[in-house]
């Protein structure tokens, strides 16, 4: 057989045998498959309470950004939208038990219902720009396409993106080497896309009980996120994983409490 119909038959059969999935396989020791479904794979890492989502929007499984609507907030002066909140298992119950619910981005955590702190744009909805002046560093956000674009993809902060982009869903939160309490042991969300597309078919989800960020990069890179990508989502109490058989809730600090109730959250469908 000739050399390069030899290649082209091992490609095929590497498609066929599920490598395009590969991109989405654990690490070769540390990790244990924890829950399964067509197309959603959920990870514990071993003696620890962090978990690996590997999700299959290419094949099918759907993300959703979901927050309700709560009135307004006066915030020393400035009027701005708020959404009311909720513990992440409570958000869980109430949304029909799907396969798993994290928490989202950043907020104004000192009110209830509170304003989002970085912009949503939800089913082609632009829930709002962003409303924490303090929070003016580098941003980075995700988005997510339906139809024939299925999949994710994550780019620096665009605006116009977030008003005007081709994505049904974007969720805007920090670069995964934003400084976010770095050496401290915190709860920790973090998404990043897998297979090398653009869009990518595969979205990995981290969440963590207790990290460093240090620890949170060693786990994205040991899973091999594209080079590049990553989200960091709002961290310490906030960073909450419920599925059917997971309640995570993440470590917190200055005095918050672990169960923090959260104004918005991803939602992921098996399909």
């Amino acid at each position: 057989m000739h050399a390069f119909k030899k290649i082209l038959i091992t490609a095929a059969i590497a498609v066929l045998s599920g490598g395009v999935l590969a991109y989405g396989e654990p690490p070769a020791t540390g990790w244990t498959l924890h829950e399964s479904y067509s197309n959603v794979k959920i990870y514990k890492k071993n003696n620890v309470n962090t978990y690996v989502q590997v999700v299959d929007i290419g094949a099918g499984a759907k993300i959703e950004l979901v927050q309700v609507y709560g009135g307004t907030v006066n915030h020393y002066g400035k009027i701005l939208k708020a959404y009311k909140r909720d513990t992440v298992p409570t958000w869980w119950t109430n949304l029909g038990k799907p396969t798993s619910v994290v928490n989202g981005t950043f907020f104004f955590a000192n009110y209830s219902p509170a304003p989002l702190s970085y912009g949503i744009r939800s089913n082609y909805s632009l829930v709002g720009l962003g409303d924490d002046g303090t929070n003016t560093g580098i941003r980075r956000q995700m988005e997510f396409f339906t139809g024939s674009m299925n999949g994710a993809n994550d780019y620096s902060y665009s605006a116009s993106r977030l008003q005007n982009g081709p994505a049904r869903d974007i969720i805007v939160g920090d670069p995964v080497t934003q400084d976010r309490s770095k050496t401290s042991a915190l709860g920790r969300t973090y998404l990043c896309t897998l297979y090398p597309q653009s869009p990518s078919r595969l979205l990995l989800v981290l969440s963590a009980k207790s990290y460093t960020q240090a620890q949170a990069n060693s786990d994205l890179s040991a899973w091999k996120c594209n080079s590049g990508s990553g989200v960091m989502l709002d961290g310490s109490g906030s960073s909450q994983l419920k599925t059917s058989k997971i309640e995570m809730m993440g470590n917190s600090h200055n005095g918050l409490p672990d169960n923090r109730t959260v104004p918005q959250v991803l939602v992921i469908k098996n399909n």
